[in-house]
């Protein structure tokens, strides 16, 4: 669907369980500049989550975020595979994407899959404390 905002137009896409979040995304994003909107346009990528996968997100968050912090993405990965692993998840990757700076998280359990797309770096915080 698309809805607009003031800063531009949102592209929501629907989309089913892919073989690589990273690829399609790049391809949905360009076909979308490809589009003479003259609007900046951010895409919305929908899933199929449960709060199982959710959850797990959650817990896969801190491996993630450190290797987001630390911009150790190999030792992320291998730390994030480990995780997942133990967790028992079907299928769970990430990829790193330098090109348009972002971080792709998928998950996969049964019927259910979760698509996470994440700046590369984690925004920094002005002031103290954790927002």
């Amino acid at each position: 669907g698309l809805e607009e905002i003031s800063t531009g137009l949102v592209v929501d896409v629907q989309l089913g369980l892919v073989p690589d979040l990273e690829t399609t995304y790049g391809q949905l994003e360009s076909a979308l500049l490809a589009t003479p909107q003259g609007k900046a346009i951010s895409l919305k990528v929908e899933d199929h989550r449960s709060p199982q996968l959710v959850a797990d997100l959650r817990q896969l968050d801190f491996v993630l975020a450190q290797g987001r912090a630390t911009g150790q993405y190999v030792v992320m990965q291998q730390q994030f595979n480990q995780e997942s692993r133990a967790m028992g998840l079907e299928r769970a990757t990430v990829s790193v994407s330098p090109s348009n700076s972002r971080l792709f998280v998928t998950l996969v359990q049964g019927k259910n899959y979760l698509y996470a797309i994440m700046p590369l770096t984690l925004p920094t915080s002005s002031g103290g404390g954790a927002a």
